[in-house]
């Protein structure tokens, strides 16, 4: 099974992909002097490329209220329109989106968390580092679905939990739980 993790942006996506046991991670980066929906294609087919048929996806949901000003969340919700729309078509599962304070409460402890202190953590979690918080945002919503769907083995604090129930109850509700209940196990 392939799950894919993404933390859209018209500029800079970052996207996280399990496969065989295996973790990727990569930015899809587009140029400002492409028309808008030439970007949408290009971030659209690089997430389609890395699915197959009954792949998952996770998307980081749009922050209501925080950051970008009107036209710019227009923008990122078309964006995120026409990924989730390609996904759908790809794999027959509609993607899950996580709200980014579920995903920081999972990492930090506190959904509030400002980026530095995600790389922060990140690095202190998982001993990694990456190239782009976009990079850094899409493993951390990776390794949270992969948690939520039984794959990870390690003891999670009382924070993790919450944000693991609130992911599973997710995948509850749209009937996905069920199809992956044989998730291979990684060590």
């Amino acid at each position: 099974m392939i799950v894919i993790a993404l933390d859209l942006s018209l500029t800079c996506t970052g996207m996280a992909v399990y496969n065989s046991g295996n973790r990727d991670w990569t930015s899809i980066k587009t140029s400002p002097k492409m028309l808008r929906h030439e970007r949408y294609q290009q971030i659209a087919v690089t997430v389609v490329n890395a699915a197959s048929k009954g792949s998952l996806a996770f998307l980081e949901d749009y922050a209501y209220g925080v950051g970008p000003a009107a036209s710019q969340l227009s923008t990122l919700s078309e964006l995120g329109g026409v990924v989730k729309y390609r996904l759908w078509q790809a794999t027959g599962i509609y993607p899950i989106a996580i709200a980014p304070a579920t995903i920081k409460k999972f990492v930090t402890g506190k959904g509030n968390s400002k980026k530095e202190q995600m790389l922060l953590h990140v690095y202190k979690k998982y001993g990694l580092e990456f190239a782009t918080n976009d990079e850094c945002d899409a493993y951390c919503l990776l390794d949270l679905a992969l948690t939520a769907l039984g794959h990870s083995h390690r003891d999670l604090n009382q924070k993790e939990q919450e944000a693991v129930s609130v992911v599973q109850q997710l995948l509850r509700a749209q009937k996905i739980l069920n199809l992956v209940a044989n998730l291979p196990s990684h060590k």
